[in-house]
């Protein structure tokens, strides 16, 4: 649990990484985060999810058109898992890809996310950003974009 600076407000911020090749670990993640979320006692208002949430669809880069594998990562299991549960994604303008393999265009769905829930003491101020970084040489830190959201106290 952490405090707001300014208005000393609690909030809990759970991350998570889903795993990518087993089915059957994926399969469970989400239940197994808001379980842990409820079992804590943790008000949804005051929760924010982040994580990788590695929703790929089957389909093999190069094969399938980009706004297809788009199409199908947002329908992820663990994305509607997530809605269902009552949480809303932060990035509501376009759905930038997240994950770059170390280039500097980032391919496939949105798999890394910020999530807050409907009825949330926080409101998102602006729009969350996909960050492009890279040094000069085209060096990448990650092979994921960075992501983040400007979250303003509501209440």
């Amino acid at each position: 649990q952490f405090e707001h600076r300014t208005t000393k407000q609690p909030f809990i911020i759970y991350n998570i990484h889903i795993d990518y090749p087993s089915q059957e670990a994926r399969h469970h993640s989400i239940p197994v985060l808001l379980s842990q979320i409820k079992e804590n006692d943790d008000h949804n208002d005051k929760v924010i999810v982040t994580g990788d949430f590695n929703n790929w669809p089957e389909e093999i880069e190069g094969v399938t058109p980009i706004d297809e594998l788009i199409r199908l990562g947002q329908k992820a299991s663990e994305i509607e898992q997530m809605k269902e549960a009552g949480f809303i994604d932060t990035y509501q303008h376009g759905e930038t890809p997240t994950f770059n393999g170390f280039r500097a265009v980032g391919y496939g769905p949105k798999i890394d996310f910020i999530w807050i829930s409907s009825n949330s003491v926080y409101r998102v101020e602006g729009e969350t950003k996909v960050d492009d970084y890279h040094d000069g040489d085209g060096f990448f830190p990650s092979d994921h974009f960075p992501v983040y959201a400007d979250l303003i106290y509501a209440q």
